[in-house]
């Protein structure tokens, strides 16, 4: 009596707010950026430049992909996002931008691990690295940036 399940309920009982869906089951367009810091451990991220024995290199990536995936497990579903890695320094000695995109694919291969983002394609996933001149210490973060339902 009265404990019938109501036929137009969904399976899922938490919240809308939880599930990071509508009621009707469409993602929920995320407008914001989430900020993550990224301890860079003496200053040198991950680089497509370094001279390191391809084991030392694959466990620092599995390092950096566990990370994301842990820090990401508490943020929203995005349909589409756009991933930015900052690393700022102190010094304007001349930096390619582009030896971060190995950190970067690192960190994007998380997110794609805790389920924030369907695929790390072009499709799904738009952003850069870049490189910051500021006095003091020096950091990273990575920016998502939810761009709505696809």
């Amino acid at each position: 009596l009265g404990l019938l399940p109501v036929p137009d309920c969904p399976r899922d009982r938490r919240s809308p707010r939880m599930t990071g869906q509508t009621l009707d089951g469409r993602p929920r367009p995320f407008a914001g950026t989430i900020r993550v810091p990224i301890a860079t451990m003496g200053g040198h991220p991950l680089s497509l430049n370094s001279r390191v024995h391809w084991a030392a290199k694959a466990a620092e990536t599995k390092k950096w992909r566990q990370f994301a995936a842990v820090v990401a497990a508490r943020y929203p579903r995005f349909p589409k996002v756009t991933v930015t890695l900052t690393w700022i320094v102190k010094d304007k000695r001349r930096r390619d931008e582009d030896n971060l995109f190995l950190l970067r694919k690192a960190l994007v291969d998380g997110l794609v691990d805790a389920g924030v983002v369907d695929d790390d394609s072009a499709e799904y996933v738009t952003g850069g690295c870049r490189i910051e001149y500021r006095a003091g210490i020096p950091e990273a973060f990575m920016e998502l940036r939810g761009e709505g339902v696809v």
